[in-house]
């Protein structure tokens, strides 16, 4: 889990540092992050990252993490 969650934190930097994403807001206390990530041109993805708020004692038991991204091939095809 530590790893998905180190592994998509870094991804969504990335997008970020490229320029990509083209929108991204976050809550005040950052529990949340959201925006929209260009894939090809004129073609958007709209991601939203959710920490829960629910903190746990131990950090070696992460808090649970929620990565929503809308949009795919198969939905674009009416397949889901």
């Amino acid at each position: 889990m530590a790893a998905i969650v180190a592994f998509l934190t870094v991804l969504i930097c990335h997008l970020l540092a490229d320029g990509a994403a083209l929108v991204t807001k976050r809550t005040d206390d950052k529990s949340e992050i959201w925006g929209y990530v260009s894939v090809r041109p004129r073609a958007h993805v709209f991601w939203w990252h959710y920490t829960s708020p629910h903190r746990v004692s131990s950090p070696t038991r992460p808090w649970p993490t929620i990565l929503w991204l809308q949009g795919s091939q198969l939905i674009d095809q009416g397949i889901s």
